[in-house]
C-alpha cells in the first residue's frame, strides 16, 4: 500500500507541477505586456503549488521527498521545452 501512496503523490505532484510551472514561466514572460492579470496567475499558480506541499507535508510527512523530486521533474521538463524566451 506505501508504495501506491508514493506513486499517487508523485503522479499528482508532477501533473500539478507541470502545469504550474509551465504558467508560472509563461506569466513571467507576458508579465511585461499584459500586465496585472499575469500578475494574479503568477501568485494564484505559486499559492497551489506551496499549498501542495503543506498538503504533503500535513498529511503525508513520510512522502515529501517524492513531491520534491515530481516538482524538479516537472520544473525541468518545462525548462527543457524550449518555449522559454
Amino acid at each position: 500500500m506505501s508504495i501506491v501512496i508514493s506513486i499517487a503523490v508523485f503522479v499528482v505532484s508532477w501533473i500539478l507541477g507541470v502545469i504550474g510551472w509551465a504558467q508560472i514561466i509563461g506569466g513571467l514572460q507576458n508579465l511585461k505586456s499584459r500586465g496585472v492579470p499575469m500578475i494574479i496567475t503568477i501568485v494564484l499558480w505559486s499559492a497551489i503549488i506551496f499549498i501542495s506541499f503543506l498538503c504533503v507535508k500535513h498529511f503525508l510527512s513520510t512522502r515529501i521527498l517524492v513531491w520534491a523530486i515530481a516538482m524538479a521533474i516537472s520544473l525541468i521538463q518545462v525548462l527543457l521545452q524550449g518555449k522559454i524566451q
